[in-house]
């Protein structure tokens, strides 16, 4: 039996791989920015004025990972039973109604591969994450049983947890954390001393939780300048070169960069695409303070430049708007702002938000922690040994090929050329979670260590030197008090 199950999840991710590199790499036809993100077909070739380049992105040979993977999971055969996921969010559990064709296909696919592996009937619904507290906490209250997973905001793990509503993930059978179909720092953000309550991976992943730089093809070529796509594929897209764009803006007469969703929390990004860390982990203790006074007060310093470019445009309700007048080079958004310019009259591209400095390996992401989704198991489940092996199989059936559907995705509906197609795979592709988002709600001084000492000082109140020795000490019992 292991072996019928086996083989038909690698035929059906091996299908699915083919699917994406079919959809994803040639010459395309770019579509028309009219074609909206809820399409349930696939868009139509169609001509556009919009210059198209040959492009043949790397892609991964996943289904030698997932064999890797899947040869640790035990398996069994469930009889065809029923298992429920609830999600807070529509579209990551299962396909919804503005999912997109490929990214619907995937999640369907998803599911599948884990029901023929396990040989059960997944079931999905969606609701509200204030409902299910309310529900879970009756549910657990009375014993009875409410879902088998729950997917839920990073933002509401805190809630979840200190209402008894969350398992201690670290106690399940055959659920290993450190399997890297899990995201390390995803698992790192959601518990300590050998209590993790939530986990995020590939099968949690959304647009919604990333940002991204929108950049106005036509202005940076008018300033004299190379394509931001070469510097990100040569690894030397950083935010010193962005600021070297910036400048350019003058020479031009444009406005050089606004900031829509992003501007209340730009320090933060900034902060964590260099490679900077609010909290640091410590194997089965507590998380200790990451933040070092030089580095934090160089990212706000560089953030503090960015919001003083006398090109900056601070407007942040109609950034997009300015973006879409053709008078912004650059727009610091949500990746999934792509389909809100879908009809833009702009020839736009998407990129990674810039490095350090050229010798940092990778373009890293922090995930907005009101959009992020993770894992959880309500403690009224009594198969665990089942539940361990659908997560861990939802996550290896959803490696590297949940990047690829949205980044195919987005090519078919809204994305303007190939090599933004690229910069999808890279933006999404080395997602980062921190502790300090999940349990400030708990505590003044987790958020005074991590993000409100790089926020703060950019807009002239304190320093982050301040912030560090003020609050410390008290961070630390905080911690301890949460999780002793």
């Amino acid at each position: 039996m292991k072996k019928k199950y086996t083989e038909l999840f690698f035929s059906l991710v091996s299908t699915l791989i083919c699917a994406g590199l079919f959809s994803s790499c040639g010459i395309i036809t770019v579509n028309s920015p009219a074609k909206s993100e809820a399409a349930t077909e696939e868009s139509a070739e169609v001509t556009t004025s919009y210059e198209v380049s040959y492009h043949e992105p790397y892609k991964e040979d996943y289904s030698n990972d997932s064999y890797k993977f899947l040869k640790k999971i035990p398996q069994k055969d469930y009889g065809g039973s029923v298992f429920l996921i609830t999600s807070a969010k529509d579209g990551v559990a299962a396909p919804s109604d503005n999912s997109g064709a490929v990214i619907s296909a995937e999640l369907l696919a998803r599911n599948k591969a884990v029901e023929d592996y396990y040989n059960i009937t997944v079931t999905t619904k969606t609701v509200e994450p204030e409902a299910m507290l309310t529900d879970i906490s009756a549910n657990v209250k009375s014993g009875t049983y409410y879902s088998d997973l729950i997917f839920i905001p990073q933002s509401y793990i805190y809630q979840f947890m200190v209402k008894g509503l969350l398992m201690n993930l670290s106690s399940m059978p055959n659920l290993n954390l450190g399997a890297s179909y899990f995201y390390t720092s995803g698992v790192q953000a959601a518990g300590a001393n050998n209590k993790t309550y939530a986990i995020a991976g590939p099968a949690t992943l959304t647009e919604d939780a990333f940002s991204c730089i929108f950049y106005n093809k036509n202005l940076v070529s008018n300033a004299g300048l190379a394509s931001p796509y070469d510097l990100v594929d040569s690894g030397e897209w950083t935010w010193e070169k962005f600021g070297e764009y910036l400048k350019s803006a003058q020479t031009i007469d444009c406005y050089s960069v606004g900031t829509q969703n992003a501007k209340i929390y730009l320090a933060d990004l900034v902060y964590f695409s260099c490679g900077g860390r609010f909290t640091n982990s410590v194997a089965g203790g507590y998380p200790t303070i990451a933040m070092d006074t030089k580095f934090g007060e160089e990212i706000v310093s560089l953030t503090k430049s960015i919001f003083a470019d006398p090109k900056y445009y601070g407007d942040s309700m109609t950034a997009i708007e300015r973006f879409n007048s053709g008078e912004l080079m650059f727009l610091i958004d949500n990746l999934s702002t792509s389909y809100t310019l879908a009809n833009s009259k702009v020839d736009w591209g998407v990129l990674p938000l810039p490095k350090y400095n050229k010798e940092q390996v990778s373009y890293l992401s922090l995930a907005n922690v009101e959009e992020a989704m993770f894992m959880g198991v309500v403690p009224t489940v009594t198969d665990t040994d089942k539940v361990s092996g659908v997560m861990s199989v939802l996550n290896i059936a959803a490696y590297g090929s949940m990047t690829d559907a949205y980044a195919s995705n987005a090519m078919n509906y809204c994305l303007r050329d190939n090599a933004s197609c690229r910069m999808y795979d890279k933006v999404l592709e080395m997602p980062v979670y921190d502790f300090a988002y999940t349990f400030s709600p708990y505590s003044e001084s987790i958020a005074s260590i991590s993000y409100t000492a790089v926020r703060n000082p950019v807009d002239g109140f304190q320093t982050l030197t301040w912030y560090i020795n003020a609050w410390g000490n008290s961070y630390n019992n905080a911690v301890y008090r949460l999780f002793k």
